[in-house]
């Protein structure tokens, strides 16, 4: 009997296949992940919060281009499983390698307390242990953490979210 592939892997496989065309396919004009960012920006300035961030899924690194030019001071580090997508961030948003890192949401590779803000934008809902991917963002998260994502069962036509629930 053939192996059937994870829900993980199916995952890598269409970002890995779709990584140059990610925006055309999935980033908005100014969509909620953007407003996020623009009030997590907000928060950390008036809070005087602005050392660190990590950006957890951080895909093409649209967010961690977004921190890195409002705190440009800022240690600004990201986590992605899936190459291509990291190859893109460096073509499309100048995030080198020493910024952006292969990683697991659910093992990130840093110490309790490593960042000041941990950001995720449209990761969970991904991740089918996500309780333990929000767990690791607070535990290297000294200040808070930041999670902009959508509801995959309220996605797609009425047919198709039915069909999900």
């Amino acid at each position: 009997m053939p192996a059937f592939p994870t829900d993980a892997a199916r995952q890598r496989a269409y970002y890995q296949a779709t990584a140059a065309s990610y925006h055309e396919r999935h980033v908005g004009e100014l969509g909620e992940h953007e407003l996020a960012l623009e009030l997590l920006v907000m928060l950390a300035q008036r809070q005087d919060v602005t050392g660190s961030f990590l950006d957890v899924g951080a895909g093409t690194g649209r967010a961690m281009k977004t921190l890195s030019i409002a705190f440009p001071q800022a240690r600004v580090q990201g986590i992605e499983p899936v190459a291509e997508l990291r190859q893109q961030a460096e073509i499309q948003n100048g995030i080198g390698s020493d910024a952006l890192r292969e990683g697991d949401a659910l093992q990130l590779p840093f110490a309790d307390d490593s960042f000041d803000w941990v950001v995720e934008t449209g990761v969970l809902h991904h991740i089918r242990d996500w309780p333990q991917a929000v767990a690791e963002m607070a535990r290297v998260a000294r200040y808070g953490v930041l999670i902009s994502d959508t509801n995959n069962i309220g996605q797609g036509s009425p047919r198709t979210r039915t069909l999900k629930s």
